[in-house]
């Protein structure tokens, strides 16, 4: 079983980094999938779905960017970019209470 979450894990961040690829490229739609099929595999990594998160941010689905970054933070609670991110998208959607609380 140990061997198999480490493949999984390295297959997953490989998956990550051609998220990234495609995110560079803003080529958002293959990212969003790229960082989906990451979190398929290792759910646990709060990072694929703050990636995740910012690919809805970019195209504008403030709704999906805010479950991902709230997913994000229930795994780590301490995550930097999730809470900035999570702010951003609730600006978006105009709750300005809601963003300064996050």
């Amino acid at each position: 079983p140990r061997q198999q979450s480490a493949a999984r894990l390295q297959q997953a961040e490989q998956l990550k980094a051609a998220g990234n690829s495609k995110f560079e490229q803003r080529i958002y739609r293959d990212a969003f999938a790229l960082y989906s099929k990451a979190i398929n595999l290792a759910p646990e990594v709060p990072t694929y779905r703050l990636n995740r998160a910012a690919t809805s941010f970019m195209t504008a689905d403030y709704d999906s960017c805010i479950d991902d970054c709230a997913d994000a933070l229930r795994l780590d609670p301490a995550l930097v970019k999730a809470h900035k991110r999570l702010a951003k998208a609730l600006i978006e959607r105009g709750e300005l209470e809601k963003a300064a609380a996050a």
